[in-house]
């Protein structure tokens, strides 16, 4: 980020009249409700008075909002780029915003480090109270966690945090005591540990006689979901004619989200102040007038005309310009602080079962990272996806959802 704020200046100075159609500026005042990445640069580019390209694959999609008020350029185009992963760099007559391979590199190595800190902190995965939640209920004399818990958390700990971190969304991973090609091998002392949770499972078996439960092979299976930060684990035990003869299947919950990050700012619901700052919905009349006076029969107001129609043709009317714009709007209206916002697009989401918000609630969210994560650096709101990495693979295609029918006429449904 340093670099590209140094970098910026003199690319502008050097090139001079060539992106400039007049002498270049050097503040800007401009806002726009969220909108397709290339459809924003254009605009910009008349206020700004420079050529500003954002069709460059892979970041064409983005969708972004901006509200600024007398700021430099120079700050306000680094922003951008920040926020979309991206750096500027000369195209012809014009500035062109295009991937950055070194700004991924360092939000992957971030988000790796967030993801081990939620695993491994004072109140993660192997913390007391996460031992218990590993599926089975706590020993009712001790409150302590179940014996197979607790050896399933031995056997994450030789696994390591790091490597459970490093999951992605989508994929699974399985470790064996004896790994094909496609697995890896389990630390060494864990075979023991496995025998320990079958002998354990016999003794609380109520089947009688008791069966042994014998294996020849153990595979521990890691699955994270898709837009989820829960990793399934799956324990299978196979006997020598390959039949399973035992399986533990439990969850992993990180310490909230690997993106949640702890802040002295407290939810706004929980403190005595009192002061309550509602968000100002501008975008529609039936959106204002349903969410201000009747917030519990929003839902049905939002499916109904015409604003149903302004959904159903998310090709022309972006749907994060609804009511995740007002929001954004109105939080840096709030703060009086200029705002550049990559915006997800499951804040729309969100906001269709979300009508009493308040702009210091919202405030809050964002600053602890759940739903995007929100930055306050240098008199800047600097907003994005929680999961930036993904920002431009996890977009909807809103000309594919034109004339579909989909639950309540909304475009994320």
């Amino acid at each position: 980020m340093k670099t590209q704020r140094f970098i910026l200046p003199l690319l502008l100075l050097a090139l001079g009249t060539a992106v400039c159609r007049s002498q270049p500026r050097t503040t800007i005042t401009f806002t726009t409700r969220a909108a397709p990445l290339p459809r924003v640069l254009a605009e910009l580019s008349k206020v700004a008075d420079l050529r500003l390209d954002g069709t460059a694959p892979g970041i064409a999609d983005e969708v972004l909002l901006i509200s600024a008020e007398e700021v430099p350029v120079a700050d306000l185009l680094a922003n951008i780029a920040e926020v979309t992963s991206a750096e500027w760099t000369r195209h012809g007559s014009s500035l062109r915003l295009v991937p950055s391979y070194a700004a991924k590199v360092r939000k992957r190595q971030r988000l790796l480090k967030q993801r081990v800190y939620s695993l491994s902190g004072k109140e993660g995965l192997f913390s007391e109270d996460r031992v218990i939640n590993l599926g089975r209920p706590p020993v009712a004399a001790d409150g302590k966690a179940h014996p197979e818990s607790q050896l399933l958390a031995d056997i994450l700990r030789r696994i390591g945090t790091t490597a459970l971190a490093t999951i992605e969304p989508g994929h699974r991973v399985v470790y064996s005591t004896d790994p094909t090609r496609a697995q890896r091998s389990l630390p060494r002392g864990t075979r023991s540990t496995i025998q320990s949770i079958a002998e354990l499972a016999e003794s609380e078996s109520e089947e009688r006689p008791r069966t042994r439960i014998g294996f020849v092979k153990a595979n521990l299976a890691f699955a994270r979901a898709l837009g989820d930060d829960t990793i399934d684990v799956s324990l299978i035990l196979f006997g020598s004619d390959g039949r399973t003869t035992y399986k533990v299947d439990r969850n992993l919950f990180p310490t909230g989200s690997p993106n949640w990050r702890e802040t002295d700012r407290r939810d706004p619901e929980q403190t005595e102040d009192k002061v309550r700052t509602p968000i100002s919905y501008s975008t529609h009349p039936i959106v204002r007038g349903a969410l201000e006076s009747a917030p519990q029969e929003s839902a049905r107001c939002l499916a109904a005309e015409p604003y149903r129609s302004i959904l159903l043709r998310p090709d022309l009317y972006e749907p994060l310009g609804l009511q995740p714009s007002d929001a954004l709007l109105s939080l840096s209206r709030h703060l009086r602080k200029p705002i550049v916002a990559n915006v997800p697009d499951y804040l729309f989401d969100f906001f269709k079962g979300e009508f009493g918000l308040t702009v210091e609630k919202f405030h809050w969210m964002l600053g602890n990272g759940g739903w995007a994560r929100l930055d306050e650096r240098k008199g800047w709101l600097i907003v994005r996806p929680s999961d930036d990495l993904r920002s431009g693979t996890d977009r909807t295609n809103r000309p594919a959802l034109v004339g579909q029918n989909r639950p309540r006429g909304l475009p994320f449904a």
